[in-house]
């Protein structure tokens, strides 16, 4: 009691009333000091400042708060009714995986929150843990989960033989509210499934396999994380309206685990069957000068529609990112440098891609089976694949104030594309910087730039071309041209 008193002290007056309220009176606890502990379903019982060692199940029907207190258990806790923790320490001590150590019945509400709610005192957050093996929990419908400013160790296990894995929150139409915690290893973190509103942010994790495997629902925001040492980041599925606004990623640290459907190892975000979301300031970053495979990416896209991808950051990767069987996605504001791959984007449509800067390796464009693109106002250099390379048998594709700086190749256009249009390219110090091999139908090269060309400049076919227009054109120190047509 005496301990609680000091802590409430420097409150102010305002808050000290409500930590009263919420808590209630502090008395010693019911636990009789050996065997099961239940709070029944008609009780409100708070514990401050106590040392609890469970040697069997705690079952909560009731209200249970735990206010400065270290509590482990050596069984389960199921709870039905309400478990709060407040900078309190709750660890499983069983010693094998294999079961739910956590169980919350539907309706039910657990709870691990720091004791004045401000992420900025520290210290005062509650934990949750597993040891001497990680814990796994459940959360049954209308359930909710909050973890408010603590700290989560060693959720989630993995059995290799026969396999099995228990994830650390498993979720199943239960809302989830995450805010200024600390989530330190396991195997699937959050496993996600049939809720909306989920809410993740200003939180860090770190040696996890999977953080988040979400289906379903709609409204889900994610902010202000940091993600290391993972094989996965974010992946989401057949959900609408999903924000992801400023994750960081990388060094990663990939596992061999490969569930159905996965993207590549060390992808930061991957949408699957997603509409109508957004993802902004997503950095990604490998070990400098680490040789390729990395697995370090930064987003996949795969049969999606309204996807705006705006602030990307990527170093020392892999791939940038992939996007297929996706339309109506807007890329903006990307800077990528040594990435062993391009930009991939395969049987998609209507795509944007506005301010961009790609440097080193690989770190160009590659569109396949694509149509409808439009690409405007990017930099790159000592790249070694064309930047551009685009084949597709039908739509169009719009090339506009592209600046190409030692690359062999600026634009590689292969297919037979309804329009192209090149606008304001520059390239300097290539061997063959625009390359058209395939039979455009109408195609305007219009205010290109082209000094310092090993080979031809331009060499293009228009077998099968309605239109054609090329006009200032600026050559200095190149081979040659081919135009046929």
């Amino acid at each position: 009691m005496e301990r609680r008193r000091a802590l409430l002290a420097g409150l102010p007056l305002a808050l000290l009333a409500a930590a009263l309220m919420a808590f209630g009176p502090s008395e010693a606890s019911s636990y009789a000091g050996s065997g099961d502990w239940t709070i029944s379903a008609v009780t409100t019982e708070t514990v401050t400042g106590e040392t609890l060692a469970i040697s069997g199940n705690l079952t909560v029907s009731g209200t249970l708060t735990l206010v400065n207190s270290t509590l482990t258990v050596d069984r389960n806790v199921t709870v039905s009714g309400r478990l709060a923790l407040v900078n309190t320490s709750l660890t499983f001590t069983v010693d094998g995986p294999g079961t739910n150590y956590l169980t919350a019945l539907p309706g039910a509400n657990v709870s691990l929150n720091d004791f004045d709610g401000s992420p900025a005192s520290g210290g005062d957050g509650s934990r949750l843990a597993g040891s001497p093996v990680p814990f796994n929990s459940t959360f049954g419908p209308n359930a909710s989960l909050t973890i408010g400013n603590s700290r989560v160790e060693g959720a989630g296990w993995v059995r290799q033989s026969p396999f099995a894995m228990g994830p650390g929150f498993l979720l199943e139409g239960a809302k989830l509210n995450v805010t200024g915690s600390a989530f330190l290893g396991g195997f699937e973190l959050f496993v996600i499934s049939g809720g909306n509103n989920v809410s993740v942010s200003n939180s860090s994790f770190d040696g996890f396999v999977s953080v988040v495997n979400l289906t379903g629902g709609t409204g889900h925001r994610f902010t202000g994380l940091s993600v290391v040492n993972h094989t996965f980041g974010l992946r989401i599925a057949n959900a609408t309206g999903v924000v992801v606004l400023g994750l960081d990623a990388g060094p990663t640290l990939a596992q061999p685990y490969a569930p159905p459907l996965s993207p590549p190892w060390g992808t930061a975000v991957a949408f699957s069957r997603v509409d109508a979301s957004r993802i902004a300031n997503l950095r990604v970053r490998g070990v400098p000068q680490a040789p390729a495979p990395r697995s370090v990416a930064g987003f996949q896209l795969s049969n999606s529609t309204g996807v705006d991808i705006d602030g990307f950051l990527g170093r020392w990767g892999d791939s940038v990112g992939q996007i297929g069987s996706s339309s109506r996605i807007n890329l903006s504001n990307f800077d990528a440098e040594n990435f062993s791959q391009p930009l991939d984007i395969v049987l998609s449509n209507n795509l944007t891609l506005v301010g961009a800067r790609f440097v080193g390796e690989r770190s160009g464009i590659s569109l396949s089976g694509s149509a409808d693109f439009d690409l405007r106002s990017v930099v790159a250099g000592q790249i070694q694949v064309p930047v551009v390379t685009a084949s597709g048998p039908s739509g169009s594709y719009s090339i506009q104030n592209l600046v190409v700086t030692d690359c062999p190749v600026a634009v590689l256009i292969q297919g037979s594309p309804a329009s192209l249009l090149l606008f304001g390219v520059s390239a300097t110090n290539t061997s063959n910087p625009i390359q058209i091999d395939g039979s455009p139908l109408r195609t305007t090269l219009d205010t290109l730039t082209l000094t310092l060309v090993a080979g031809e400049a331009v060499r293009a076919s228009f077998v099968d071309a309605v239109d054609f227009a090329l006009r200032n054109l600026t050559a200095a120190n190149v081979s040659g041209f081919t135009l046929n047509f």
